[in-house]
């Protein structure tokens, strides 16, 4: 093998290491994937809505990243987006009218 034919397959494949982990975006599958999208404002919208469409069980995983979001946001409609119960889709204070006793 030539010298210049080393340089070339050096290059090559230092390209192909950098640019493999960017192509790999993580499994859609997950919801740490999408928890790790909810800092990044291009992606934020997707995140949730994505996260909201997992099972309850399944993405109780993310809740840190999602109260993170609300802290540095301090917007209600990320709270909607809770996988807390049953009734993802809605935030703690929409779950009905409270029945005053005595």
């Amino acid at each position: 093998m030539s010298i210049r034919n080393v340089g070339v397959a050096a290059l090559l494949l230092v390209v192909s290491v950098g640019v493999a982990p960017r192509g790999c975006a993580g499994d859609p599958n997950d919801p740490r994937t999408w928890g790790k999208k909810l800092k990044n404002l291009r992606d934020q919208k997707e995140a949730l809505d994505r996260i909201a469409n997992f099972d309850v069980e399944k993405a109780r995983i993310v809740v840190p990243e999602l109260v993170e979001l609300y802290k540095d946001t301090k917007k209600p409609e990320h709270l909607e987006r809770w996988p807390l119960s049953g009734r993802a889709h809605q935030a703690p204070h929409d779950r009905g009218p409270r029945v005053q006793r005595g």
